[in-house]
């Protein structure tokens, strides 16, 4: 979907929402949120967020693309706010996105969308709270959701994903050592390459976490074993002719955790 049709798509909810009977009771409801923050205010701000729910299960799972994936009820998927607060843009399953400010979007050639309402905040350590968290509300909708601070303004958000999701060394069955590093690198032996995990889940399997790999044409597919290693395999997009399914029982590589590869008595 475009920016412009995006806009569209938000102006005519809003118009919905102007003509409710329900629109002053829900903008009584709503006023813990701020609809209309200053750059100064989203200074504070700055940086990418991701959703929280989203993001908890695939940290957990080691799935990005875990199933339900692409059926959150969240506003959105990610929101990054510029380091001087004036710039907001808000993505959807790393798929789509737009920029976003306090006017009406259906005013607004650009395609830019409504600035989300910023309700309360959380700090590490504040209640059950492990990481930084943001509450966003769209004003169109209405649909609200918390996010969890990822990076900071001018830092890899890509690399934090990554760093989430791949962690420590592996061996696979010929005893081939693979360390993913929190820099983005996958050092396969004595050979490092770059690696990228792929945001976007569209024709692609659930249950893994893909990366796109330095020099390969084919995705990189990892599917979570149990004892904590990884079934690997290679795969290019779902629509390209004479796709087949990854075989899971014969995968190309099957990497175990470092300490559960080595001799017991090492």
């Amino acid at each position: 979907m475009s920016g412009r049709a995006l806009g569209s798509a938000a102006g005519a909810l809003l118009a919905l929402a102007l003509s409710s009977p329900w629109t002053a009771a829900w903008a009584t409801e709503a006023s813990a949120f701020n609809c209309h923050a200053s750059s100064e205010q989203l200074r504070a701000w700055a940086g990418t967020w991701v959703e929280q729910g989203f993001f908890t299960k695939a940290v957990q799972s080691r799935q990005w693309f875990h199933e339900g994936a692409l059926e959150s009820a969240a506003p959105y998927s990610e929101l990054s706010i510029s380091a001087d607060g004036r710039k907001v843009r808000l993505g959807w399953n790393w798929h789509e996105g737009a920029e976003a400010r306090d006017d009406h979007p259906e005013a607004d050639p650009s395609g830019m969308v409504a600035l989300p309402c910023f309700g309360d905040t959380r700090e590490p350590g504040q209640g059950p709270a492990a990481a930084r968290l943001l509450e966003l509300r769209d004003p169109q909708s209405g649909r609200q959701a918390w996010y969890q601070y990822l990076a900071g303004p001018g830092q890899s958000a890509q690399r934090a994903y990554f760093k989430a999701i791949f962690q420590g060394c592996f061996a696979n069955t010929q005893g081939q050592r693979w360390c993913f590093e929190p820099n983005g690198q996958l050092r396969i032996g004595n050979q490092v390459l770059r690696a990228e995990l792929m945001l976007d889940g569209i024709e692609q399997p659930s249950g893994v976490s893909i990366l796109k790999v330095q020099g390969q044409r084919l995705f990189w597919l990892f599917k979570p074993n149990a004892d904590g290693g990884w079934s690997v395999e290679r795969r290019g997009w779902a629509s390209e002719p004479g796709y087949r399914e990854p075989n899971w029982l014969k995968p190309w590589h099957t990497l175990r955790p470092e300490a559960l590869a080595k001799p017991a008595g090492r």
